[in-house]
């Protein structure tokens, strides 16, 4: 049996130490950054065309935005934007017969951290993937309807451009397999798949879509689905 004092002392330690846990875990929640709801009409990118940006590039891809960035006083900027359209009906047999004008849209801007900003620059500068051309530009690129699609945005030496990626994982020729090679890297040095996680993990029970994906996916509740 523990002696009084050193009973006393372990559970003053137990009462701190679940003080700092609940404090951690209250500003980590209130650091998620919010989800809003826009109707598809109303949801706005920024313009890099016609920004005053020395560099920009944007990718879209998996219901994900991820935009990197040099200002016009040269300070590098980085964010993802989650977003996913919801559909008017909540399971998969559900007639797929509607107004997309009428739809809307989740949406979550997440700010990178300098580093994951910092190391995005570095692989877009390793790849040098502001010289790739898009895929109309290479003699070789196989058209395939089904499958991933990529889209990007860059203004490069003042130069706006948009290219399109379609099934780059199918292609055999080197554009297509630099091309994933830095995507998948991008991913991973900017955290993507981290940072989309818990934004699924709050969507309601329902249908969505996500931009670049012809496939409509449900969300249901397993522990319902579990007790049939």
């Amino acid at each position: 049996m523990k002696p009084p004092d050193v009973i006393c002392n372990y559970e003053k330690t137990l009462v701190i130490l679940t003080f700092f846990y609940c404090v951690a875990n209250f500003a980590q929640a209130d650091s998620i950054p919010k989800i809003e709801k826009f109707s598809s009409l109303s949801l706005k990118f920024d313009d890099l065309k016609n920004t005053s940006d020395i560099f920009s590039y944007r990718i879209w891809n998996f219901g994900q935005a991820i935009d990197i960035r040099i200002l016009a006083d040269s300070t590098k900027v980085g964010n993802i934007t989650n977003f996913i359209t919801e559909l008017p009906f909540t399971t998969i047999d559900q007639s797929r017969e509607y107004n997309e004008d009428s739809l809307q849209v989740y949406v979550q801007k997440i700010s990178l951290t300098p580093l994951e900003v910092q190391n995005a620059f570095q692989t877009i500068e390793r790849y040098k993937i502001y010289n790739l051309p898009t895929q109309f530009d290479i003699a070789d690129w196989k058209a395939i309807l089904d499958g991933e699609f990529f889209e990007t945005e860059q203004k490069y030496n003042g130069i706006y451009v948009k290219k399109t990626y379609s099934n780059p994982r199918q292609q055999t020729n080197h554009e297509g397999k630099a091309f994933v090679s830095f995507f998948d890297e991008l991913i991973a040095v900017t955290n993507a798949k981290e940072y989309y996680k818990p934004f699924y993990k709050n969507l309601k029970i329902g249908c969505y879509s996500k931009k670049n994906e012809g496939m409509i996916f449900c969300k249901t509740n397993k522990r319902k689905r579990k007790s049939k």
